[in-house]
């Protein structure tokens, strides 16, 4: 019998999500790492996470989509999967710096 078949394993589809502890692990993780490509690693986990998009918006973030206000970080994503042309208007999502766990800073994590 194939693994679908028996009554044991638990089939399920879609992707299992990333619980808050995972995150702050990963963050933890990549920054104790040396190389070019944890610091892009990390940097894109706390974006994306902190913005709640996919990876392939967050890698479309370019330094004049972002500005501050106020005391957040406000970012603009452009392409949406419901806006792919980037016609519509859109409000920028506020990130705010976390000083209680500098490991998943978006703004500490911005300037590294």
């Amino acid at each position: 019998k194939g693994a679908s078949e028996t009554k044991d394993v638990k089939v399920s589809s879609g992707k299992d999500p990333l619980s808050f502890e995972g995150y702050k692990m990963l963050g933890n993780f990549s920054l104790k790492q040396t190389g070019t490509e944890w610091i892009f690693f990390r940097t894109m986990l706390i974006i994306c996470w902190n913005l709640i998009c996919r990876a392939n918006n967050g890698i479309k973030i370019l330094y004049n989509h972002m500005e501050f206000f106020e005391d957040a970080l406000k970012i603009y994503i452009i392409h949406q999967k419901n806006d792919q042309e980037g016609d519509r208007p859109r409000d920028g999502k506020h990130i705010y710096a976390n000083p209680l766990n500098p490991d998943i800073c978006p703004l500490l994590a911005l300037g590294k």
